[in-house]
């Protein structure tokens, strides 16, 4: 059977030549007219090659494109665990990174300490930030208990004294705290 060219759209108009300005109603045309004739190619390549498929032609197809749809999504899942693995590395370099700058900057009083990241990546939230050792002096037994818990520092205790220490040492404070 020869190739013949799909049928001519009827019912919408065509776009307008492009020396008049377009309106809103002409671009609205075109998308109509664009979209008819996606779907009426669509149709007619159907038709016209559905006599030329058989049964075990539409399985193969199904099972290649199953394949296909697997093949892909394995993929998608590697990638998702290498970005994820990724991120972890940004973040522990973020901070590590803010760690090493704040070991620099003395008690934070000329310049002022970094924001270190929780072990998750984001900043502490609703507590005060640890911009110099003042800061981390000021902080009360419950605001430090709340830095070891976001921080996931080990406590040997609950007295405030050392759950200060912990969080100067882990932010990367060198001044001791006493």
């Amino acid at each position: 059977m020869p190739i013949q060219s799909p049928p001519r759209i009827q019912g919408i108009p065509r776009p307008p030549s492009p020396e008049s300005p377009a309106t809103l109603e002409d671009v609205s045309n075109a998308i109509d007219y664009a979209r008819a004739a996606f779907i009426a190619q669509g149709r007619w390549l159907i038709r016209a090659h559905l006599d030329e498929l058989g049964a075990n032609d539409v399985a193969r197809a199904l099972r290649d494109l199953v394949a296909t749809i697997q093949r892909v999504e394995e993929r998608l899942q590697h990638l998702e665990e290498r970005i994820y693995a990724m991120n972890e590395q940004v973040i522990e370099a973020a901070i590590a990174s803010a760690q090493a700058i704040n070991w620099d900057q003395h008690d934070g009083s000329l310049r002022e300490f970094q924001i270190v990241r929780l072990p998750g990546g984001g900043l502490p939230q609703n507590l005060p930030r640890l911009r110099n050792l003042a800061a981390i002096r000021s902080l009360t037994g419950a605001q430090a208990k709340e830095y070891c818990i976001a921080y996931r520092i080990e406590r040997r205790g609950n007295r405030i004294q050392d759950n200060r220490k912990a969080i100067s040492r882990h932010i990367g404070c060198s001044v001791p705290l006493d």
